[in-house]
């Protein structure tokens, strides 16, 4: 696996310019214990963990969400509240020791595990009510979501909530739907 994450990171810097910088206010290989190769590798065990198909371009498209959201969420009155409400929860009911990542940055990577498995199980679209509410009904057992994301049911419930919210509001889930699923025999 690690030849394969190498070439993805070679395949991200030569055909999408991406490197330790592409997120906003980070730098991949001081703000991570594994740096850049290992926020690749992150992403490919995402991937590989709701059947997506592992190439550069899916992993390229996981970025740019994920830096969109990290906009969102350090830019904006109402993205900066709910990092606010995440960090609370972390401190009272997750007591996290030895975080090396910015705060922003671990909301959004629940978001992304969320939003994947709800994607992941989900073909059709979010843009009308019925797929909304094809979501909710995905996220709804949060004790069950929480074991499978492997975090707290204080953390998924609160990140049920936002990443319903992110597919009410449409514009992010237009990433996520360039995601190329592994075909049924592969």
């Amino acid at each position: 696996m690690v030849d394969f994450v190498k070439s993805i990171v070679s395949d991200l810097r030569n055909k999408y310019g991406v490197d330790e910088n592409f997120y906003p206010k980070i730098l991949m290989d001081v703000d991570f214990p594994n740096g850049f190769e290992g926020e690749i590798r992150e992403i490919v065990n995402t991937l590989q963990r709701n059947n997506f198909q592992v190439t550069s371009e899916n992993v390229f498209h996981i970025m740019e969400l994920k830096r969109k959201l990290l906009i969102k969420y350090s830019e904006t009155t109402e993205g900066k509240n709910a990092v606010q409400k995440y960090r609370g929860i972390l401190l009272e009911k997750v007591k996290p020791t030895g975080i090396v990542a910015p705060i922003e940055f671990i909301l959004v990577n629940g978001l992304i595990a969320v939003l994947l498995y709800v994607l992941a199980r989900f073909a059709g679209s979010f843009a009308d009510e019925s797929g909304r509410i094809v979501a909710r009904k995905l996220l709804e057992n949060d004790k069950e979501r929480s074991r499978e994301l492997k975090i707290t049911i204080h953390e998924y419930r609160f990140l049920k909530n936002e990443g319903l919210t992110i597919i009410q509001e449409g514009d992010t889930i237009t990433y996520l739907q360039k995601l190329k699923k592994k075909h049924p025999n592969s």
